[in-house]
């Protein structure tokens, strides 16, 4: 932020300029911080250089706020604060005006579920952004909600792989996925052709080149798309973006439109049996990524 028309180098008043914004901005496009520059750093061509900017200083808030009440309320601070990088924030302070964004909702909300049972939703914990909010949540929510003298992760210690994580459940087939003899090697597969998921992805486009370099062979890739030509674009797209395409591949890649998440992959009854006749290796790279999922 820099001054305008000779304006005096008082420092601005934050509060101000987020209730200004938030006039007229949403809630997630109001800064959290502002730094007050006599000229924004230019690079030789006239752009702002970013690198050269300074790094904002959190604004003193939560220092007087209201301090918690509960052992409830001492809980959601110490996780609102490990999340923030703060060193302690207040019982009514906003998540979004003490630096917090969207992105990093994420981890409040997983750190609560930890704690406490229970995991607000993105939305709730935006319409409620404060400890006392969250609290609020919390109280109103199930009774499997318990308090921290009753045990639990620490406030910054999610258990990602912890207890309650099986890995065994990831990789168990659905019922109309019957599991056959051991697959033939990708290199004497014959007639058969091996099957890819997650084909039009980073690790999925490098895995198909070398699929196809490999087996010398067609590569049936399983595709959520309305089409064949609309999967082929896609995966053709994947490897052009990491420089893998080549002109011979448009006749070895086979796009099948489907969904991993369907029932029977999606698949028509006639692509589905076309599919079983010719199955070899079946390589399973596709997955659903949501990061703001629990």
């Amino acid at each position: 932020m820099t001054s305008r028309d000779g304006a005096a180098d008082a420092p601005a008043d934050s509060g101000a300029l987020r209730e200004a914004l938030g006039s007229v901005l949403p809630d997630f496009m109001v800064p959290s911080a502002f730094v007050t520059l006599d000229a924004l750093p230019l690079t030789p061509d006239g752009k702002v250089d970013r690198g050269a900017l300074p790094a904002p200083e959190p604004d003193a808030v939560g220092l007087t706020s209201r301090a918690p009440a509960t052992e409830r309320e001492k809980a959601l601070r110490e996780v609102f604060a490990r999340v923030l990088g703060r060193e302690t924030v207040g019982v009514d302070d906003d998540f979004v005006a003490i630096g917090g964004h969207s992105l990093l909702a994420v981890r409040p909300a997983q750190r609560v579920e930890a704690r406490f049972g229970v995991r607000p939703g993105m939305r709730e914990l935006f319409a409620a952004p404060t400890v006392d909010g969250v609290r609020r949540l919390l109280d109103g929510a199930a009774s499997t909600a318990h308090d921290p003298a009753e045990g639990g992760c620490p406030p910054g210690d999610v258990p990602f792989d912890g207890e309650g994580v099986d890995p065994e459940r990831d990789v168990t087939l659905p019922p109309d996925v019957l599991r056959g003899p051991s697959p033939l090697l990708v290199t004497s597969l014959g007639e058969r052709r091996p099957l890819l998921t997650g084909g039009s992805g980073f690790l999925g486009a490098f895995l198909l080149r070398d699929l196809l370099e490999t087996s010398q062979g067609p590569v049936d890739c399983l595709v959520r798309v309305h089409d064949e030509a609309e999967g082929l674009a896609r995966l053709r797209g994947a490897l052009e973006g990491y420089g893998l395409w080549r002109p011979g591949y448009s006749d070895m890649v086979r796009a099948l439109p489907g969904d991993l998440a369907a029932p029977g992959l999606g698949l028509t009854d006639r692509d589905r049996t076309a599919l079983r006749r010719g199955l070899g290796t079946v390589f399973h790279n596709g997955a659903h990524v949501n990061f703001a999922a629990p």
